[in-house]
């Protein structure tokens, strides 16, 4: 019956502006409505009604009594029952508020949607006018994937505590539950190393051309990082430990996971101007000014590489650590002496089959530590280590060929899921239109499909504002699409909801485009 009502639930209402669209929802007969005011009571034994009952304190004023036992009416109450994990229901009359989560992220989930059906004006930082009730639905919510991510670099350019903490409310606003940090790449070091301390106080400042780069584009060799008492202008920052922690503590708070990405053996820049000795010899014969490639045949640079993900081991709680092992150039091996040596005492055929070597140790160093490595699609090319999961970005045939052979796939092709990308190349509607899971795929190799994620690169992206226009409304089609089931999703019914999710962000004070 319930599934029966969903079809013809909005009829003879207005769409609510909640996203990602729950798998089932439908209006209780009639136009009744909870109405919250100064008597209402809250029965929350999950711990999880704390986020909106700030909320309301701040727009509406309310300051909700809580209760062990509900009254006769107007009552929120939470009950913990058998569903899947991060499954909610909710049941909304004129007289109350149920919801039934099977977990504390689905207790979450559950308060998320409850504050996507009361006015807009729920997100103001400051008290203002609004009818503060809840319509009369009835919802049966869960997720579809378990990795529902954004991603953003923060190398590229530097985006502060503050905004890092805004950027995970966003997620987690809209169920989305994972976020990939970018810390490392050419364009900086942004994670304070106590064991190598040059890292940032190099590798984390370069010198400031402004938002115009000397050749025109972004350009690796353009990059300078001349240290600090050189008298040059310096860009860039980084997170001390202090911070990296704080932040995992907020994410988790959100039932968010911060997945690191510490760049290697490539883009690593920064951190070769730091320490040179851990480059290649003889890069010159490579064709390029200099090496941004770590030395692979050197143990030394393995021994650094391995104390770096110990380091960040220490800092993050996530299962899955990203090593990045994407857009090697390889020339830099093949004209290094040691690496050649490598690859003659392994007895391995090329440099493809050297990364390879490289991302298996690395992956097994990960594995005793009880962690999990994943990477850019790249980490195919001369063969996959054994438990490494990958992130496709080159479309999706990298995704593809790692399921079948058996090994977890995270989605995040250019092609939909690169919001550095201008919106006359990726719209909105074809962010949404995204479907995370290859048509070529069959049942159980389509079990190896996590999610998907979007990826925010910020060459040219160097605002908080700028972030926020990039994202927004994209972000909302790539969140539904990995919420909610396809036969659920319509883009018409996206875009009636869309057009007056506009209001809340214009309340919330966020840029979009």
């Amino acid at each position: 019956m319930f599934g029966v009502l969903f079809a013809v639930a909005f009829v003879n209402h207005a769409d609510p502006a909640v996203f990602p669209r729950p798998q089932e929802m439908r209006y209780v007969n009639g136009p009744a409505a909870f109405v919250l005011d100064e008597k209402t009571a809250v029965v929350d034994p999950s711990g999880q009604f704390y986020f909106l009952d700030d909320m309301l304190k701040r727009a509406a004023m309310l300051d909700l009594r809580t209760v062990k036992k509900p009254p006769g009416h107007n009552f929120i109450r939470f009950s913990n029952g058998p569903l899947p994990a991060g499954g909610y229901t909710l049941k909304v009359t004129d007289k109350s508020v149920s919801v039934t989560y099977g977990d504390r992220a689905g207790a979450f989930y559950a308060v998320q949607t409850l504050r996507q059906l009361l006015p807009p004006q729920i997100e103001s930082a400051r008290r203002i006018p609004a009818n503060w009730e809840i319509p009369a639905v009835e919802i049966k919510d869960w997720p579809r994937f378990p990795w529902r991510g954004m991603h953003l670099d923060v190398s590229r350019h530097f985006f502060k505590v503050g905004y890092i903490k805004k950027f995970i409310d966003y997620l987690a606003m809209h169920k989305m539950n994972t976020f990939h940090w970018h810390l490392v790449d050419d364009g900086g070091w942004r994670q304070e190393s106590k064991r190598f301390p040059k890292l940032t106080e190099v590798g984390a400042w370069r010198a400031d051309t402004g938002e115009i780069w000397p050749g025109g584009a972004w350009n690796m060799g353009d990059l300078e990082f001349p240290g600090k008492g050189t008298g040059k202008k310096l860009y860039g920052g980084f997170y001390t430990q202090k911070d990296i922690r704080d932040i995992v503590k907020y994410a988790k708070e959100r039932h968010v996971t911060v997945v690191p990405e510490i760049e290697m053996p490539g883009h690593a820049l920064p951190a070769l101007v730091a320490y040179p000795k851990l480059g290649c010899q003889n890069t010159a014969a490579a064709g390029l000014p200099r090496t941004n490639v770590f030395c692979v045949g050197n143990d030394k640079t393995l021994a650094f590489l391995e104390d770096i993900l110990d380091e960040t081991i220490g800092l993050f709680t996530s299962k899955f650590i990203h090593i990045g092992a994407d857009e090697v150039w390889k020339g830099f091996w093949k004209n290094c002496p040691r690496c050649q040596a490598r690859i003659k005492a392994e007895g391995l055929k090329d440099e493809d089959e050297l990364q390879s070597w490289f991302v298996r140790r690395m992956e097994r160093h990960l594995w005793k530590r009880r962690r999990r490595l994943i990477g850019w699609d790249e980490i195919l090319e001369g063969g996959l280590a054994p438990g490494a999961a990958v992130m496709s970005w080159r479309g999706i045939d990298g995704g593809i060929a790692a399921a079948r052979a058996g090994h977890d796939v995270v989605m995040s092709p250019t092609s939909h899921c690169y919001f550095d990308y201008s919106y006359a190349t990726t719209s909105t509607e074809k962010a949404y239109s995204y479907e995370p899971v290859p048509a070529e795929l069959n049942a159980s190799e389509a079990k190896h499909v996590l999610g998907a994620q979007a990826n925010v690169w910020t060459e040219y992206i160097a605002t908080n504002q700028r972030v926020d226009e990039m994202i927004f409304p994209r972000m909302l089609g790539i969140a539904e699409g990995v919420w909610t089931m396809r036969k659920r999703r319509h883009v018409d019914d996206f875009k009636r909801r869309l057009d007056a999710y506009y209001e809340w962000l214009d309340i919330m004070g966020t840029a979009y485009y």
